[in-house]
């Protein structure tokens, strides 16, 4: 069995209506805790908005009858001024992963079907640097 590699770079999010705020990482837990309901949930959209719309740019590159994975590991990559503890990380990227199987990319989440690689943190000097890159892998049975 071939194993196949899925690269996502994500761009930045935005929510709000007339005032916007956008991010080019998500928020940890933390930051979310203190807010209220609808603005977790507003990011938690625009993070699975945005994989949806990195995986239609980049789809045709693979052959998606081998989608989803059965069985996947996933890298991520952040590029951030700022890091975050391993923990709130993970946590942090709950809406990405949930869009990776809304896109289809893999079958579910739970332990049987993914397993994680620890992020690579990677810092930046710029807001305009700061971005999320993953890397799926499809891995044997």
């Amino acid at each position: 069995m071939m194993k196949i590699k899925i690269h996502l770079k994500l761009g930045k999010v935005c929510i709000g209506k007339k005032i916007f705020q956008c991010r080019s990482v998500p928020h940890s837990p933390n930051y979310l805790k203190g807010k209220h309901w609808a603005v977790g949930v507003a990011w938690r959209d625009a993070w699975k908005e945005e994989i949806w719309s990195r995986w239609l740019e980049v789809k045709k590159k693979y052959d998606t009858k081998k989608l989803p994975f059965k069985k996947a590991r996933i890298t991520p990559y952040i590029f951030s001024i700022k890091p975050q503890d391993h923990d709130n990380f993970l946590a942090s990227l709950k809406p990405l992963i949930d869009g990776l199987k809304d896109c289809e990319i893999i079958i579910d989440d739970n332990y049987e079907h993914l397993k994680y690689e620890q992020e690579i943190y990677i810092p930046v000097n710029t807001r305009e640097a700061e971005h999320i890159e993953l890397i799926i892998k499809s891995i044997k049975r």
